[in-house]
C-alpha cells in the first residue's frame, strides 16, 4: 500500500490530542507505570508488551494459534537507568500476567548459594552465568501453550520424553569462560589418486568454559547422558579436545582442566561470587580481562587504539534477577567503569567520540592505501 507522509498539520494535531487527555485516559492511571515514574533515575522507560504484539496482525494471529497470547497479557517492563560517577546501573521490573503469575506462585524461582560459583577459578574467569529455576515450571508452560506434544514427538527419536528431562535435572546450571588455548594441528589434504597425501600443519583456537548442569534423577539423567554419548562424534575434530563427566549430583562438560577443577569440590574465593549469589539469576562479565586478551597480538593501529580507550574504560559488569514478588520479576544491572570519579554519561559521551574519531581515521587512512590499488586493478 502506498505510505502516507504525515504533514505539519497533523503533528500539531496529535500533540494537541496528547496534552488535551484527561487523566482517566493517561499512563498515569497504571499503578505499575506511577510506580516507575515515582522511582529516581535519570531515564525511565516503559514497555507493554501485550499491546505490542496485539498491534501485529500476523504475530498475534500466531500467538493465539499456539495459545503463547495468555502469557503476554499483563506483560510490562518498567525500567530506570541511572549515570552515577564512575558506573551505570538499571533496575527494572518484570510484570507478569494472570497465567505466569500463577506458574510463578507454584514454582517459585530459588536463589542461587555462593558456593557453587565459588568453585570457579578465582583469576581466570572472563564471564560468568548462573541460574536457578524448577524444572517442573518449564514442562508445565510448554503444555499450557500446547508446544508439549511437539517437543515430546522430537524427543521420542532419542527414546526420551519431556517428563525425562524434567525429573533429571535440578535447575541448577552454571556456565563459565576462562580463556582460550591455541593449538597446533596436523591435518593432511586429500589429492588426486596415486599422488602423495600433502601434510601441513596449522592453529586453531579452542575456548576455556565449564559447563555444569545439577543432577536430580540419576536414572533419567543416565538415559541423557547416553544420548550426548551417541552424538558426540558428530561436534567435529575440535570435540576431542573437550570432555563430560558425572561426579556425585553434577554432570560437567567443557575442556579437561575446567572440568576437573569444578568436579574437585573445591572452595576458590572467586572475587565476585557474593555479588551475583543470592538470586535465581546471577551473571559477571570482566570486560578487563576479555579485552585484554584482544588486544594480545593485535596489529592494526586503529583497533589497538579502540581497545586501550575500551580498556581505560570498562571495568566489569554485574547482573541478577529472577526474583519474583508483587506480580513482577525483578532484575537489575550494574556497569562500573575504570574511573570512579567522574560522571558516567560524560565518560561514555568522552568514550564514544574517541571511537569515531579513532575509526574514522583508520578508515580514512584504509581508503587512501587502497585507492592506487584500485587504479591498478582497472588499469
Amino acid at each position: 500500500p502506498e505510505q502516507k507522509t504525515i504533514t505539519a498539520d497533523s503533528l500539531k494535531k496529535y500533540g494537541k490530542d496528547v496534552l488535551s487527555l484527561s487523566n482517566t485516559e493517561t499512563l498515569g492511571t497504571d499503578d505499575h507505570f506511577a510506580a516507575l515514574i515515582n522511582e529516581p533515575g535519570d531515564i525511565h522507560m516503559w514497555v507493554d508488551m501485550e499491546k505490542m504484539y496485539a498491534g501485529n496482525n500476523m504475530t498475534g494471529q500466531m500467538l493465539s494459534m499456539m495459545k503463547v497470547s495468555t502469557f503476554f497479557e499483563g506483560n510490562k517492563y518498567a525500567l530506570t537507568l541511572n549515570f552515577d560517577n564512575g558506573k551505570i546501573t538499571m533496575k527494572g521490573k518484570h510484570y507478569q500476567g494472570e497465567e505466569m503469575t500463577k506458574l510463578l506462585k507454584k514454582y517459585p524461582p530459588k536463589p542461587m548459594d555462593a558456593s557453587l560459583i565459588n568453585r570457579l577459578p578465582a583469576e581466570n574467569v572472563m564471564a560468568a552465568f548462573v541460574v536457578n529455576f524448577q524444572p517442573e515450571a518449564i514442562n508445565e508452560t510448554l503444555k499450557t501453550i500446547g508446544m508439549d506434544g511437539m517437543i515430546n514427538l522430537l524427543l521420542g527419536k532419542a527414546n526420551l520424553t519431556l517428563d525425562d528431562i524434567t525429573k533429571a535435572n535440578k535447575g541448577q546450571m552454571l556456565f563459565a569462560f576462562t580463556g582460550v588455548d591455541r593449538k597446533n594441528v596436523v591435518d593432511t589434504l586429500s589429492t588426486e589418486t596415486n599422488k602423495k597425501p600433502v601434510t601441513f600443519t596449522h592453529t586453531i583456537t579452542l575456548p576455556k568454559f565449564i559447563f555444569a548442569n545439577a543432577i536430580n534423577n540419576k536414572g533419567a539423567f543416565d538415559r541423557l547422558l547416553d544420548f550426548l554419548k551417541e552424538n558426540t562424534g558428530k561436534l567435529g575434530s575440535s570435540s576431542s579436545n573437550y570432555t563430560f563427566r558425572v561426579k556425585d549430583d553434577w554432570f560437567a562438560a567443557g575442556d579437561s582442566a575446567n572440568v576437573a577443577a569444578f568436579l574437585s569440590g573445591n572452595s576458590n574465593a572467586v572475587p565476585f561470587a557474593d555479588r551475583i549469589s543470592g538470586h535465581p539469576f546471577g551473571g559477571y562479565i570482566d570486560f578487563q580481562k576479555i579485552i585484554s586478551h584482544l588486544t594480545e597480538k593485535n596489529t592494526d593501529s586503529s583497533r589497538v587504539a579502540i581497545l586501550t580507550a575500551s580498556k581505560n574504560m570498562w571495568q566489569d559488569m554485574v547482573m541478577t534477577g529472577g526474583d519474583f514478588a508483587d506480580g513482577a520479576v525483578t532484575f537489575s544491572m550494574e556497569v562500573n567503569l575504570v574511573n570512579k570519579n567522574t560522571n558516567s554519561l560524560k565518560q561514555l559521551n568522552s568514550y564514544m567520540d574517541q571511537v569515531a574519531t579513532t575509526y574514522k581515521k583508520g578508515f580514512a587512512f584504509n581508503k587512501d592505501m587502497m585507492d592506487p590499488m584500485k587504479d591498478d586493478i582497472e588499469k
